[in-house]
């Protein structure tokens, strides 16, 4: 029923009453009585509806002003309830509302009421800004709207409650992987992030007192810590754009310039803490000799909602990657080499002795006790014809010690490697002793890294239980010879250093002088789920599991989405949950590549459970 004729109504039962008191002294009013409760309690669920939308509109607003962020939208059959990332929620209608709204007028968002200006006792529109306390109130009050902006203290009266009941509040609500998108009535549109929460600040975590990074001219990360943590996952989800690290030189020199863009490889978030890989090849050649010095910085925006950067912290030149130390020789491919064998503390030190293939020191190093054999060296039972592995590479270096036990982009030495740093024109070889060992000292004759150095101790190597030819270094390399039993080897003695021409069985115990590698972006095929159909009860919860392709992957970002989320929700790590009765498709997304994998789930009743099937009972027949 509508307002105008409820007065109408109300003014004719008046009428009515005052006409039978006239007429006679006794009479029955309650069905009037009943009429008139009627008709306030109605008043009251329509104050009470717009009031409603009044708070749950000043929070959508808020959000979009603080750049806070939408963490879920649930609905019910007449209301959209949406929580956002600060705790709070908003309730908004879906059934019919004189239309509350707000528009834009200079860049500031005001009240409307059936799209005309919501004006004060001094006729001001008033902005949708303050605590909530300040946000109007509106009550029906002998037929009028009156106002309140000061949480019902005073009431000003406004226009005739005419009662129309208008349209829902939002035209629509709708949403993707990224963004929630909120329609008013009035074409007023709010566009407001998907996420865990806001980002209030970024901070590098320092190595040093003074508050520097340590930074290498090759692989490197930096940490930061994110306020509030529980932000900080959710920085994973955002596209790479909106990341950039910066580098500025204290100093200005033209050949490097005054700012350097470091690339943003890989990030991962645990516990509030933002790990980034990046690569600091493109700083000057000066920095990593303390001539030059640069400070870092991260900034993070996605141009609508969010824009925090960590301010500029000093980087210092240690040459680490994974808590390993490296040398820049100045090699053309960008590889560094480790400055110590595999297992050593010092340059000159031996380190452990592994196996081809094998990821553990050893007491015997023999064809018996080979970890990929059957006891001889005429059947391998893995790197052989049937597999056709030549490499650790081929097997993405599930074997490769150096990459099991350093991680990253570490990795034994492809014959390439080595190669490279053969070439006498760009590296001198000398051998000499050092500290207690002799081996070759490799520097670099190339300008910009002259004086750069690696010492490869001679610490022979393991046959059986015995240590021997110490008078030469004897290094693994990753691949296999034509002959399967055998891999290659750098073999370095004082009379020559030679790569690849050199084979060894695979069951001696040599050393390994690990190679970072630069990185290589891998690119995500395809993605599949554990189930294409899922029936659940409401209630209940099952998780879904994701396989990327390819397989070695490091940490895919991953957008899981419910088609209603009425019917049923999913969590970050797959989780659905079913809320009612009805169907509803799970999407699972990579951030990369936009590949998408589908579940249909459908929710029934407890109700609509299949009883359990009796056991069938056997009947022996006994004699």
């Amino acid at each position: 029923m509508k307002a105008k004729s409820i007065i109408a109504r109300i003014l004719l039962a008046l009428a009515v009453t005052v006409a039978a008191a006239a007429a006679c002294m006794k009479f029955d009013d309650s069905e009037i009585q009943s009429e008139l409760s009627g008709i306030k309690s109605r008043l009251s669920a329509l104050e009470e509806k717009v009031n409603t939308n009044i708070a749950g509109l000043w929070e959508i607003v808020n959000a979009q002003k603080n750049g806070i962020q939408i963490t879920s939208v649930s609905e019910t059959d007449d209301t959209w309830i949406i929580s956002f990332s600060n705790g709070k929620t908003a309730t908004v209608s879906k059934g019919k509302s004189p239309v509350i709204g707000v528009a834009r007028h200079q860049g500031v968002y005001y009240w409307t009421l059936d799209d005309e200006w919501l004006l004060d006792a001094s006729g001001n529109m008033l902005p949708v800004s303050g605590a909530p306390g300040t946000t109007p109130q509106l009550k029906i009050d002998g037929g009028y709207w009156y106002v309140s902006t000061d949480e019902g203290k005073t009431w000003t009266k406004l226009g005739k409650a005419t009662g129309e009941d208008g349209d829902s509040f939002f035209k629509d609500i709708t949403w993707d992987d990224d963004y929630v998108y909120l329609t008013l009535q009035n074409g007023t549109k709010f566009e407001l992030r998907r996420g865990d929460g806001l980002v209030a600040s970024i901070a590098a975590i320092p190595d040093y007192s003074d508050g520097a990074v340590k930074a290498g001219t090759g692989l490197f990360t930096i940490r930061f810590k994110v306020e509030p943590g529980s932000a900080a996952e959710g920085l994973l989800y955002l596209d790479n754009k909106c990341f950039k690290l910066s580098a500025a030189y204290t100093l200005t020199k033209a050949a490097a310039g005054d700012l350097a863009t470091l690339p943003i490889y890989e990030m991962e978030a645990n516990d509030g803490i933002l790990t980034i890989l990046t690569d600091g090849e493109s700083l000057a050649k000066e920095f990593a000799s303390k001539k030059l010095g640069v400070s870092a910085a991260l900034f993070i925006s996605d141009g609508a909602s969010l824009a925090v950067n960590s301010g500029y912290f000093p980087l210092y030149p240690k040459n680490e990657y994974n808590g390993h130390g490296y040398v820049d020789l100045g090699l053309d491919s960008g590889n560094k080499f480790a400055d110590t064998n595999l297992g050593a503390e010092n340059p000159w030190e031996p380190g452990n002795y592994y196996a081809w293939g094998e990821l553990e020191p050893k007491k015997d190093y023999s064809w018996a006790t080979y970890k990929w054999c059957d006891g001889t060296e005429d059947h391998m039972t893995k790197y052989n014809d049937t597999d056709g592995l030549k490499s650790f590479a081929d097997d993405n270096y599930k074997d490769d010690v150096a990459r099991q036990e350093w991680g990253g982009e570490w990795h034994t030495p492809t014959e390439k490697d080595w190669w490279e740093l053969l070439d006498e024109s760009k590296f001198k070889w000398t051998w000499t002793y050092k500290e207690g060992s002799y081996g070759y000292e490799v520097t670099s004759k190339k300008s910009g890294y002259e004086g750069a150095s690696i010492f490869l101790p001679a610490a022979g190597y393991m046959d059986g239980k015995w240590q021997v030819g110490n008078d030469a270094g004897y290094y693994w390399i990753s691949e296999l010879s034509l002959k399967k039993e055998k891999a290659l080897i750098m073999m370095a003695s004082s009379d020559e250093a030679i790569a690849g021409y050199w084979v060894a069985s695979r069951s001696y115990g040599m050393s390994i002088r690990p190679v970072l590698g630069k990185y290589v972006p891998k690119s995500v095929k395809g993605v599949s789920l554990d189930r294409g159909a899922l029936t659940m009860v409401v209630g209940s919860t099952r998780q879904l599991s994701a396989t990327v392709e390819p397989a070695d992957i490091k940490n895919p970002k991953l957008r899981w989405t419910s088609s209603d989320q009425g019917v049923a929700t999913v969590a970050k790590d797959g989780t659905v949950t079913a809320v009612s009765v009805g169907t509803t498709t799970v999407t699972v997304k990579t951030v990369d590549g936009g590949f998408t994998a589908t579940c249909a789930v459908t929710v029934i009743s407890p109700s609509d459970v299949p009883a359990p099937r009796s056991p069938i009972m056997r009947l022996q027949r006994t004699s």
